[in-house]
């Protein structure tokens, strides 16, 4: 016959259901919470109250917190919702046979998350309704390069030597409505083509990988330069493009600017800096499309802020880039660069860069700083420079007189 536990075993025992509940409820809620909630409320055999209220208190905060964390994934709202009816179901069952207040306790937690799901689910699906792009009409420049068709905007065609203007994402050409005339002003022939897969630019039939960008940059220079050499201002991928392009043909550059990204092969990865880039992997996965294009296109609001935290954008801002990316094709091909992005820097682009550069960082860039710009000093056989200037990662557009007064300097 089993002996009756002593005191100071229930309290070890106490401490160990606990420390169970609580290490598991930290690593269980992080990867699958409602997996977790239901695992661990499933047979109702733990032998104290104490413990109960303890793996109640925690699971029930945790799912709170993960709940309103989630609450922009429209997506996941119809599994969720199955899932925690299912569970209610069957809570009420086992409540009704053994009159436990635990499984009653249990059920409101999980019953309350099915109520909070259901209502966002509701009032998403029914008060947003998918965005139809409208594209403004073409540009009247079009450039054939690399195999496709380019449309562009363009600034004082015909006088000066060429200037040309390479965007990122989330963007388009017209991230440069303000420093193109002021470029043009200064002398330059200013063209800002929209990159591949962005309307109203040729859709590719493949994702764009750092080597395709870069052959369509020099393509894009031997169309407009007419022989001579020319300078290349790049922001985020147009950067990666611009930099790839000088490693593939750099007699054809006079110099080249980069903007809130350094060069990737003199980078050091770290944990913090992973996680920092963590949209190249999210953006990468099985869904992404239809996760960015949710709640009218938000993501491109939660990248704004997220990446520069202190730019003061306008509705007009997020509508440009929204009514771009909901175009038929668009936002499968923006996301192809992501696609095709690999961890490891190409051979090609490991090559020291000899044409002179310019590095504009933005002061307030969470994931770039001024310092990181300095560090990849060494990949650089032409001169270089770095200048930081009062914004993040869209600094061009938050300080487009600091970057212009570094631009004409370095341009001349």
């Amino acid at each position: 016959m089993p002996t009756r536990p002593t005191a100071p075993d229930r309290m070890r025992r106490s401490l160990f259901y606990v420390a169970t509940y609580l290490t598991t409820a930290g690593l269980g809620m992080t990867f699958a919470p409602q997996l977790t909630l239901d695992w661990m409320f499933s047979n109702g055999r733990y032998e104290l109250v104490f413990v109960r209220m303890c793996g109640l208190f925690v699971l029930g905060l945790a799912a709170l917190v993960i709940a309103t964390i989630r609450h922009r994934l429209v997506a996941l709202y119809p599994t969720i919702i199955g899932v925690r009816v299912g569970f209610c179901t069957g809570y009420v069952i086992l409540y009704t046979q053994t009159h436990d207040p635990f499984f009653l306790a249990t059920l409101a937690i999980v019953g309350a998350g099915l109520m909070a799901s259901s209502i966002a689910f509701a009032i998403d699906r029914h008060a947003r309704s998918p965005r139809v792009s409208r594209l403004e009409p073409a540009p009247p420049r079009t450039i054939d390069a690399n195999g496709i068709r380019f449309a562009a905007l363009e600034w004082g065609a015909g006088s000066g030597p060429v200037v040309l203007l390479l965007h990122g994402f989330p963007d388009t050409a017209h991230t440069w409505d303000e420093l193109g005339p002021e470029l043009a002003r200064a002398g330059y022939h200013v063209v800002a083509p929209f990159l591949r897969g962005y309307p109203p630019s040729e859709l590719p039939v493949r994702d764009a990988d750092a080597e395709t960008l870069g052959r369509d940059v020099l393509g894009l220079i031997d169309a407009i330069g007419g022989g001579a050499k020319v300078r290349v201002i790049g922001h985020d991928w147009g950067a990666e493009a611009a930099q790839a392009a000088a490693a593939l043909g750099p007699d054809r550059f006079d110099r080249m600017v980069t903007i809130a990204i350094p060069h990737r092969a003199a980078i050091t990865l770290t944990p913090r800096l992973l996680w920092k880039l963590r949209h190249f992997i999210t953006l990468k996965l099985p869904g992404a499309e239809r996760r960015f294009a949710a709640n009218d296109y938000a993501m491109v609001e939660v990248l704004y802020r997220r990446w520069s935290p202190t730019w003061r954008y306008s509705e007009a801002d997020l509508d440009a880039a929204k009514n771009l990316l909901a175009a038929p094709g668009a936002l499968h091909a923006a996301l192809g660069y992501y696609r095709a992005a690999e961890i490891r820097t190409p051979a090609f682009l490991c090559a020291p860069v000899d044409v002179p550069t310019l590095a504009i960082a933005g002061a307030d860039d969470p994931n770039a700083s001024p310092a990181m710009f300095e560090s990849v000093r060494r990949q650089f056989r032409a001169p270089y420079q770095v200048v930081a200037i009062p914004g993040g990662h869209f600094c061009h557009r938050e300080s487009p007189r600091e970057c212009l007064a570094a631009l004409l300097p370095f341009l001349a």
